[in-house]
């Protein structure tokens, strides 16, 4: 199954209304790497949770607010 599918898999099911996003989920939702989020997380650069200290989740909600941060160009 291709990255694109697996997307589609997951828009189906949720339609990205869950709130709540896994590593894995997060990591199409935003387009980046599950390595790039990971070191965005040790650089304390992007809120996330870990409720039993070893798996990552994330509010979706805060996905987009953290991926809308700093617009450039155009007007504002």
């Amino acid at each position: 199954m291709t990255e694109k599918e697996k997307l589609e898999k997951i828009e189906q099911r949720s339609g990205w209304e869950r709130p709540i996003l896994t590593m894995r989920e997060a990591a199409m939702f935003t387009g980046m790497s599950k390595n790039t989020l990971y070191k965005l997380i040790q650089a304390d650069k992007i809120r996330h949770y870990r409720p039993n200290g070893k798996l990552v989740y994330f509010r979706r909600d805060e996905l987009e607010q953290w991926l809308m941060k700093n617009p450039s160009g155009g007007e504002q």
